[in-house]
């Protein structure tokens, strides 16, 4: 059996959606990650706390991010530092709202993923093609990684490029 790195070996200035372990099968919570400087970057998601308030959580992040429980790691494409904050304020345009603007289905981790790409999309910093194969391609990508953890970062195939 071979040993896991430690480390994750992230694309410097590359965005990725991030799928971590809930603890319940085939289930994942939805999180962006820049990876800005060589051992960090920073990880962008919402939370459900006890008062069930969601909220948005940005931290910064060492290499070894959330490595026991990720599961999957798409890659999205390249954001270039002179674009880092316009980067930050579009994902703050993804406001926290009951029912997703896009979909209608009811605020979650997974919405949120999906609306602040189309929100970074509006101010042009990236370009969808389909944001629906997009969002089943990285479900896939999670479930197909089992019960292993992560190994390896997956390139979006069609669906997504940066602008």
């Amino acid at each position: 059996m071979s040993k896991r790195p430690e480390t994750v070996p992230w694309e410097l200035n590359c965005l990725y959606i991030l799928l971590s372990d809930r603890g319940w099968v085939g289930t994942f919570h939805w999180a962006l990650y820049l990876h800005q400087a060589d051992l960090t970057g920073r990880l962008y998601h919402v939370v459900n706390r006890d008062d069930g308030i969601w909220k948005l959580e940005v931290m910064e992040c060492a290499n070894k991010i959330r490595a026991a429980d990720l599961m999957a790691a798409v890659r999205i494409g390249v954001i270039l530092p002179e674009f880092f904050d316009m980067f930050d304020k579009g994902l703050s345009q993804a406001t926290i709202r009951p029912h997703s603007p896009r979909s209608e289905e009811p605020f979650s981790c997974r919405t949120w993923a999906m609306d602040a790409l189309i929100e970074l999309e509006q101010i042009g910093l990236i370009e969808i093609k389909d944001i629906a194969g997009l969002e089943n391609e990285t479900r896939a990508v999670g479930l197909m990684s089992g019960n292993r953890r992560m190994r390896d970062i997956f390139p979006v195939r069609t669906t997504l490029t940066a602008a």
